[in-house]
């Protein structure tokens, strides 16, 4: 049921308790939204046909409300900053959503590992400095060396043959390609050429707790 109620939202784009509350992340600023929320209920008028005369009513808790509106303590992008030129479309964007978030805030970028990724990581790490973040003593680009018969290739996979199944149901299984052996998403079992690695990089807003040490 969760699985249908989600594929509902997404497809149907209709509110749900799996809908996306912003459709595009193009022109996202979440500080301007409260502030649209504070003025919309801080002050209304409406027609008193009693008095003749326009009363002016107002939600005396707008701007607490509002404060606490769009407040996000995780963030992650995922198979979304995939090359450079999203990074310098999205840069705004990304200034505004990182310049936003509180003290202990994280971000979590999730990507490949090749050459070209290695920009795309230095360009939101620029970002994410000039708007007070701070990076992780550690990265990795060889996060996961998920093996074929590990449990959670069988669960990857299998998610990803529930889609191709879906969209065979829309369009039809003609419809889709199948002319090469691999990505082989018809097939529920995972692929031996599937990539094992993939790319970390997390940053804070303020400083890193620091772990104490035990004595030994």
């Amino acid at each position: 049921m969760t699985f249908f109620v989600h594929r509902f939202s997404e497809f149907g784009r209709r509110p749900g308790p799996f809908g996306a509350t912003f459709a595009d992340f193009a022109g996202l600023d979440l500080r301007g939204r409260r502030e649209s929320h504070r003025r919309q209920n801080e002050a209304q008028e409406y027609w008193d046909p009693e008095t003749g005369e326009y009363e002016v009513f107002g939600d005396y808790g707008a701007a607490e409300t509002a404060d606490s509106l769009f407040r996000y303590r995780l963030v992650v992008f995922s198979n979304f900053l995939t090359v450079g030129s999203a990074v310098e479309t999205h840069s705004r964007d990304l200034e505004l959503l990182f310049a936003d978030l509180r003290p202990g805030a994280v971000i979590i970028v999730l990507g490949g590992t090749g050459t070209s990724y290695q920009d795309i990581y230095e360009r939101i790490a620029d970002i994410a400095r000039r708007a007070g973040l701070r990076e992780a003593g550690w990265h990795t680009d060889t996060l996961g060396r998920i093996k074929p018969t590990d449990s959670v290739a069988k669960l990857v996979k299998e998610s990803q043959h529930r889609v191709y199944q879906y969209l065979a149901a829309v369009v039809g299984s003609d419809g889709l390609k199948r002319d090469r052996a691999w990505p082989d998403y018809w097939s529920p079992k995972p692929s031996a050429r599937a990539r094992p690695k993939f790319s970390l990089r997390v940053f804070r807003k303020g400083r890193w707790r620091i772990q104490a040490t035990r004595p030994t």
